[in-house]
């Protein structure tokens, strides 16, 4: 695997069944008695047929080491040993332990699931910060997402790139580090030659103001067409650049007034996918420095020079092939300004690590880039990762193939306001049809495009997306406003201090057990920079609540039976509402 296209190396959680707690107890434990570090053991409980864990007790001699955690016993006598003393070290009314086929075996007891889950609902918060910092401490991660070029669709994969580098952020946070979010517009090149020549021809400042980013589309695309029977345009647009990348004032301020119409207008859009930057950079901002950075490799001899005054970059040792970074007419190209951006990056914000969330076509891009960085002396370029994601497949809208993220978010609203309107019985809750569609409609897009590992693609159907029922956004939306209503139908105080003994239904275990796995879901998550891992857990989650509901009636049952029931249902709501709050969405308490 390639260094800088990102593996699961930084940390590990390969133990996700089971709330944390006991995991720790666990872990602390048999690390006392067979004089092993309990992070290690931790690495090493898995999850196996017959018992809620298991530790291999190899494992543990092996990591032992020097410290001689078997005492030279053979291993059978030492499994005996160990699972004496580890037994003797735990409380029995909370883990069970025995031995089998020279393995540690562990078994928490029901009662104490519950009541680790339900009584500190909020633990995983903790807990989450401390896996984040992890042995490498609190760290800084700038996040590269989004991005889209300016005058060019924001297309189906601009939709993804905001959707999971949004996520990201929210989960670097979420695990207590600082985060550092930036969209790297692409507002430099020739096509803004393009554009400037073409706007006076087919351009309408009225159309602008507007909708800038159609308008913009509308004229490049116009341009283009005009320029394949009328080559002086191309020529025209040639010098327009070359005017702008000397700072020439007209070409300058009109090129400002479109990138600055153009963020306003992306910002409205990315509101609504809940999406903030703390900084919006663009290539134009880096033409200067990648200019200075060529000219440096050229004059100690890291480049190869073309007969018509090109230079390239022979990466071909490293299987990167040849990198042009500088073109015959002396302008830099996109991957040279990104040299410069990753290079002030690193000076100005200090970043433990950056992640750019571009798609899978890119990843060739990327490897050069960070093998250039590297050649440069730049060592920091190993804490850098492409983080990529596979393609949509047949995202159109009534008006045609999509261009633009706003008419994918609009139809996805307006349909869902549509199903709404046609179904009174289940989905009236609400007279504000307009926001709840507005809610729905994201959870739809954002769930289905975060469900399957990120690098598969996949073919997007709004029939299916929109669905009430099933492993989509609706359903989670849904189920979370059932829980909403419970509580607010029932009209039971919900009591963390009241009696749990009387929640013994298997539907109400198996939903404690589901909620308890939410810490370290997170920590997965994290592990594999992958949404997918939540999605399919709070997708579980609803499903589990679903069963739940059918039978654990709150209303009008006895209050030894309703409280705790009540509180079941509470912590289940909280969960699967700050799972929603990760992915970027506003949790419904009516629809």
């Amino acid at each position: 695997t390639h260094t800088h296209t990102h593996t699961p190396t930084r940390w590990s959680s390969k133990c996700r069944t089971m709330a944390g707690v006991f995991r720790r107890k666990i872990a602390a434990a048999v690390g006392q008695v067979a004089k092993v570090e309990a992070s290690a053991v931790l690495h090493a409980l898995k999850r196996t047929k017959g018992a809620d864990l298991s530790v291999s007790t190899s494992k543990l001699v092996a990591a032992a080491g020097a410290a001689g955690g078997g005492g030279g016993l053979p291993l059978t006598e030492f499994t005996d040993n160990l699972t004496s003393a580890v037994g003797a070290a735990l409380d029995p009314a909370e883990i069970r332990v025995s031995a089998r086929n020279n393995q540690l075996m562990f078994d928490v007891e029901p009662r104490a699931l519950v009541e680790a889950t339900l009584r500190d609902p909020d633990a995983w918060r903790r807990q989450i910060a401390v896996h984040g910092q992890g042995k490498a401490g609190h760290r800084t991660a700038l996040i590269e997402f989004s991005s889209p070029n300016i005058a060019k669709p924001f297309h189906a994969g601009h939709l993804r790139s905001t959707v999971i580098g949004g996520y990201l952020a929210r989960l670097y946070a979420a695990h207590g580090h600082t985060v550092h979010t930036v969209n790297y517009l692409g507002d430099w090149g020739k096509q803004f030659g393009l554009l400037g020549v073409g706007f006076k021809r087919y351009g309408d400042r009225d159309a602008l103001a507007a909708d800038p980013i159609r308008h913009l589309f509308d004229v490049y695309v116009a341009t283009n067409q005009a320029a394949e029977d009328d080559p002086s345009l191309d020529a025209d647009a040639r010098r327009f650049f070359a005017a702008l990348e000397a700072g020439a004032e007209t070409e300058t301020a009109l090129w400002q007034h479109f990138r600055d119409l153009s963020v306003a207008s992306y910002e409205t859009t990315y509101a609504r996918l809940g999406v903030y930057f703390d900084e919006v950079a663009g290539e134009s901002m880096y033409s200067t420095a990648a200019a200075d950075i060529v000219t440096t490799m050229e004059v100690e001899g890291r480049v190869e020079e073309e007969a018509n005054g090109a230079l390239l970059a022979d990466l071909a040792a490293h299987g990167l092939g040849k990198v042009m970074l500088r073109k015959a007419d002396g302008t830099t190209l996109y991957i040279s300004r990104d040299m410069a951006a990753a290079t002030d990056r690193h000076t100005r914000i200090g970043f433990d690590e950056m992640l750019y969330v571009a798609g899978a076509p890119q990843t060739l891009h990327f490897k050069q880039l960070f093998k250039m960085l590297r050649m440069n002396g730049h060592d920091w370029s190993s804490t850098c990762h492409h983080v990529p994601f596979g393609a949509i497949r047949g995202m159109s809208t009534r008006k045609g193939t999509v261009v633009f993220l706003q008419d994918i978010l609009d139809e996805a609203r307006d349909r869902m306001a549509t199903i709404i309107r046609a179904n009174p019985a289940k989905l009236g809750g609400t007279d504000d049809i307009d926001t709840v569609a507005e809610a729905i409609g994201l959870a739809a897009v954002v769930v289905q495009d975060l469900k399957a590992r990120r690098i598969k693609d996949y073919t997007f159907d709004w029939n299916r997306i929109l669905k009430v029922e099933g492993d989509t956004g609706p359903f989670l939306m849904y189920t979370h406003a059932r829980l909403c209503s419970i509580e607010r139908v029932s009209m039971v105080m919900v009591d963390p201090r009241c009696d749990l003994t009387h929640l013994v239904e298997p539907e109400a275990i198996a939903l404690v057990e589901i909620i308890s796995r939410y810490e370290e879901t997170l920590n997965y998550s994290l592990d594999e920079l992958e949404p997918a891992v939540l999605i399919q857990y709070l997708i579980t989650l609803a499903r589990q609540c679903s069963k739940a509901i059918a039978v654990l009636r709150v209303k009008d049952s006895p209050p030894e039976v309703a409280l705790p029931r009540a509180l079941l249902f509470r912590t289940a709501r909280t969960t699967l509402g700050d799972g929603l709050r990760l992915l970027g969405l506003t949790p419904l308490e009516r629809m």
